[in-house]
């Protein structure tokens, strides 16, 4: 049985999306149910809001693989990050997250992969408290806990002092 997977992604930011976007629609193992996008941090991208353009590239690299049935759906997330770790972004990317958990428990957890901002994420766990009992979050981004760090570069370590920062650490706090 495939396990039901959603997927939050800053798609063109950088080319490691397409390819994990890619997998995780054509890999038998995983039910994709959608990809909410989001908005990429300090990377600069064309058009007003990054959420809108990432969500453009995830639907470009959907509508350029051989898929079976009905499209995903793709969802601009947040546009931007959490002003503070206590104050959710709401959005349909939020609410979707939220929808999709609803029939899953703390036996049967909803995957939620984030190999984008967490944004999303976090302000479903904010909105809707018992979602924590609900999906096993998979975040790609920090060398270790609690300090974070990032050895790519020292634009990503400033990123670790924002408020996404702090939103990693309100996801981890509520396992």
């Amino acid at each position: 049985m495939p396990r039901p997977l959603v997927l939050t992604t800053d798609c063109g930011a950088e080319v490691d999306d397409q390819w994990a976007i890619a997998h995780q629609a054509l890999a038998p193992e995983l039910d994709l149910r959608v990809l909410v996008t989001t908005h990429t941090g300090s990377h600069k991208l064309p058009g007003d809001s990054a959420s809108e353009y990432t969500a453009s590239c995830a639907r470009d690299v959907l509508d350029n693989l051989p898929l079976a049935g009905a499209a995903l759906e793709v969802l601009a997330g947040s546009p931007i990050p959490l002003a503070s770790a206590d104050k959710p972004e709401a959005g349909a990317g939020v609410d979707r997250i939220i929808a999709e958990a609803a029939s899953f428990d703390s036996e049967n957890r909803l995957a939620v992969l984030a190999i984008g901002a967490v944004t999303d994420v976090a302000s479903a766990l904010l909105l809707d408290p018992t979602l924590a009992e609900r999906i096993e979050v998979i975040a790609m981004g920090f060398n270790e806990w609690p300090a974070g760090g990032d050895p790519r570069s020292e634009e990503h370590t400033s990123e670790l002092q924002s408020p996404d920062h702090l939103v990693c650490r309100l996801l981890l706090e509520k396992k």
